[in-house]
């Protein structure tokens, strides 16, 4: 029965008002410039002063703020096509995704401790995993560079229910967003299309033009 209802998501054609898209990433100055400082346990700001530490924390903003235009931009568009937007997605927001077909995380792995960092805190695999409601069934797109294991942990235990799928390399955010939003136009033209398929089709294209 598992494996039945992983092959029937994985083809049937997916609603556009069946997308969840959680957004974890600081979105205003505030919430960035808190997550910058050394007693947070976020590491995504932190990692703009990695790149280039002799600068502001004005000048990291002001690097971030362009992702956050973008980032919003796409929030607005898909939103308006049918899928359901969350921009402070958290380990709370978790409990929502058994009424979804496709759920789409963007966040940030934190490699140093092998945690994931969501939009209140970050979590180890097995905190993330105990979050997943019972009955979940579900395609679960990570799009959290490197996160290998998790990918690999979430695959072992939810064998059937959840299809997971994600980066295994590090991609810059304005170019996944772009394929996602691709992908949901797509969807919107075509709706017998199924998510999977969608993207397979927009990376291909992508391909094909480079």
């Amino acid at each position: 029965m598992q494996n039945e209802l992983g092959n029937e998501l994985a083809f049937r054609p997916t609603p556009l008002d069946k997308c969840l898209l959680g957004i974890t990433l600081p979105l205003t100055k505030e919430k960035f410039f808190r997550e910058l400082h050394d007693d947070s346990p976020k590491d995504f700001a932190k990692t703009y002063q990695q790149k280039a530490c002799s600068l502001s924390e004005q000048c990291y903003w002001k690097i971030h703020e362009k992702y956050v235009n973008l980032i919003i931009k796409v929030c607005r568009e898909v939103e308006k096509l049918g899928v359901h937007v969350i921009t402070d997605f958290s380990l709370a927001h978790m409990k929502a995704i058994k009424d979804y077909d496709v759920v789409t995380i963007l966040g940030h792995w934190v490699e140093k401790c092998g945690k994931i960092e969501l939009s209140d805190d970050i979590y180890s695999p097995d905190d993330f995993m105990n979050a997943i409601p019972n009955g979940t069934h579900c395609m679960l797109d990570l799009t959290v560079c490197e996160s290998v294991i998790l990918l690999q942990e979430i695959k072992k235990r939810f064998l059937g229910d959840i299809i997971v799928f994600g980066f295994t390399i590090r991609i810059k955010v304005q170019y996944w967003l772009l394929i996602y939003l691709f992908v949901i136009r797509k969807m919107k033209h075509c709706p017998s299309l199924n998510y999977l398929r969608a993207t397979e089709q927009v990376r291909t294209e992508i391909i094909k033009s480079i």
